[in-house]
């Protein structure tokens, strides 16, 4: 009795803390991601003006490059849905709009933008309730919040302003659906269920291109399900519809991202280093959950594991082997290429132990997953990176392990304890993105 009521006030007073220090963030201008500043707001500005300024069509059409009458132009390799969205907030909050930036006018838009971001982790803990059913109500609140606002990443673009939670919101949303359609033989309203489920999970394609992951599983799972071929013709048509819109897209930029994305990123040059920089940050966010497998992590290791992943640790280095490391622009590549940087000063040195690294990495991937679905998005984020120049670990945080709690298949177990790893581990990432991001600030004082 005596440690259900610890456990209950320690959970408690780790909600309470984590929620207080996501406001102070705010209030703090925090910038814990290397982008949370006024000088990265401003360059971001345009993508959001650019809807203020110019009629509609001819923003949509300004979005594949080029300026409009005022030297407005679109920074951005996302589609344009959120910038329509943060232009209407723009004009809700600041009244008469001037083309000179001025951020001192931009609180209730931030405020605004860090109010919606807070959905997020309501709808994740509403997530981890249908799937851990069994589990207290606080604990999973912890987890959720933990996994959420202790993310450098969502914090600095809910404080900032910026786009990338709202994929979040819309993602979360779909597995809302997704699991009710999956998990329940008895499916009352199965058309409305099915038509929200195409709804939300396109949005996230036009939230972020990168997404298109979660439609694709939607649609697969659910052309391979049970239910009746009359209602998978309903699913694809929704899906048909929805995408109209990105279509016409396709179609003005040439691709799924604006012309100027493309050159700026070398999109469609093949970078094998970045497969092995993507699997060192998804190994990142899997040691924290490591211990919540129902299989033990080492007993699950089986013979067609080991050959998978002798198979895929071959051709990595293999390939990195005969075409090098062709990535070595300074930005980027998560934080185990960021303290071999700042242990390693020998060039040699730090890519042997990269490649250490990356093979580690395959190793505990294949461990980890169970399910061949899982595999496809682990192998879908790989990818979608082999081709572009760019690699940075806001791109898996904190998706992989959101998805982690939802999407995939691999069966967890939860606990007080392993709760309280998962949220001392994320906060000691958090504040060690605050001191390297601020170490000018911290190291001056």
């Amino acid at each position: 009795m005596k440690r259900e009521i610890f456990q209950l006030n320690t959970t408690n007073i780790l909600i309470f803390f984590i929620i207080i220090s996501f406001f102070l963030g705010f209030f703090f201008n925090e910038n814990s991601a290397g982008g949370g500043n006024i000088e990265e707001l401003k360059y971001q500005w345009g993508n959001y003006t650019i809807f203020i300024y110019n009629d509609f069509l001819t923003a949509i059409n300004l979005t594949k490059g080029g300026s409009d009458q005022f030297g407005i132009s679109y920074g951005s390799s996302r589609t344009p849905l959120i910038p329509i969205l943060q232009a209407f907030f723009i004009s809700l909050f600041k009244g008469n709009i001037s083309l000179v930036f001025n951020p001192n006018e931009l609180f209730f838009f931030r405020f605004v933008n860090t109010i919606i971001s807070c959905f997020v982790p309501l709808i994740f803990f509403i997530c981890l309730k249908k799937k851990f059913y069994y589990l207290e109500n606080n604990k999973l609140l912890l987890l959720s919040l933990s996994v959420v606002f202790l993310s450098p990443y969502f914090r600095t673009s809910a404080f900032w302003g910026y786009t990338e939670n709202y994929t979040f919101i819309f993602m979360l949303l779909t597995y809302l659906f997704y699991f009710s359609i999956t998990n329940k033989k008895n499916n009352n309203l199965l058309n409305i269920k099915l038509f929200f489920l195409a709804f939300f999970s396109s949005l996230c394609v036009y939230s972020d291109v990168k997404a298109s992951i979660i439609p694709l599983i939607c649609l697969i799972a659910l052309l391979k399900s049970s239910i009746d071929l009359k209602k998978k013709l309903f699913l694809s048509f929704y899906y048909i519809i929805f995408s109209i819109p990105f279509l016409y897209l396709l179609k003005i930029w040439g691709g799924p991202i604006p012309t100027f994305s493309v050159q700026g990123r070398q999109l469609y040059s093949f970078f094998f280093d970045n497969v092995g920089y993507a699997c060192s940050i998804i190994f990142f966010y899997l040691i924290p959950i490591f211990f919540f497998k129902k299989k033990n992590f080492l007993k699950a290791f089986n013979k067609k594991k080991l050959l998978i992943f002798l198979l895929l640790s071959f051709f990595l280095v293999f390939f990195l082997f005969i075409f090098g490391f062709k990535n070595q622009i300074d930005l980027g590549k998560g934080i185990f290429d960021k303290l071999f940087k700042i242990f390693f000063k020998n060039d040699e040195i730090r890519k042997f132990f990269l490649y250490f690294l990356f093979i580690i990495s395959i190793f505990t991937i294949v461990n980890y997953i169970d399910y061949l679905s899982d595999a496809l998005i682990v192998v879908y984020f790989c990818l979608i990176h082999f081709i572009s120049l760019w690699i940075f670990q806001e791109y898996f945080d904190p998706i992989i392990l959101i998805l982690s709690f939802t999407f995939f298949q691999t069966k967890l177990k939860i606990s007080s304890k392993l709760i309280y790893t998962l949220t001392i581990y994320q906060s000691f990432f958090l504040i060690s993105c605050i001191l390297y991001y601020n170490k000018n600030i911290f190291f001056n004082l």
